[in-house]
C-alpha cells in the first residue's frame, strides 16, 4: 500500500465535522426564518435540498475526475476504503440523520 498520512486523515475528518456543523446551523436558521415570498414558502425545504444536490453532485463528480481520473480508472472509486473509513462514513451519515 501507500504511505499512511494520519495527520492528513485527521484534518479531513476534522474538516468534515466543521462543515457538517456549519451546515446544521445554517439549516436551523433556514427553518426558523420566515419565507420571503409565497413561492419560497410553497417550495419547501426538500425542494431546496434537491436543487442543491442537483447542482453540487455534477460539480463534485467533475472535480473528482479532473483531479484523480487516472487513479479512478486504475483502482476504482472506493479504493482504499477499509473498515475504519466505512465507520467514519457511517457515523457522519447517522449524525446527519439525527440532526435532520
Amino acid at each position: 500500500g501507500g504511505k499512511k498520512k494520519p495527520l492528513l486523515g485527521f484534518a479531513a475528518v476534522l474538516g468534515a465535522a466543521v462543515l457538517s456543523s456549519l451546515s446544521s446551523v445554517y439549516f436551523e436558521r433556514m427553518l426558523k426564518k420566515p419565507a420571503r415570498s409565497a413561492m419560497a414558502d410553497r417550495a419547501g425545504l426538500w425542494l431546496r435540498n434537491v436543487q442543491l444536490g442537483t447542482f453540487a453532485l455534477p460539480l463534485a463528480g467533475l472535480t473528482m475526475v479532473w483531479n484523480d481520473g487516472l487513479q479512478l480508472r486504475s483502482y476504482g472509486l472506493l479504493h482504499g476504503f477499509d473498515g475504519v473509513v466505512w465507520l467514519v462514513v457511517l457515523l457522519n451519515g447517522c449524525g446527519g440523520v439525527v440532526v435532520a
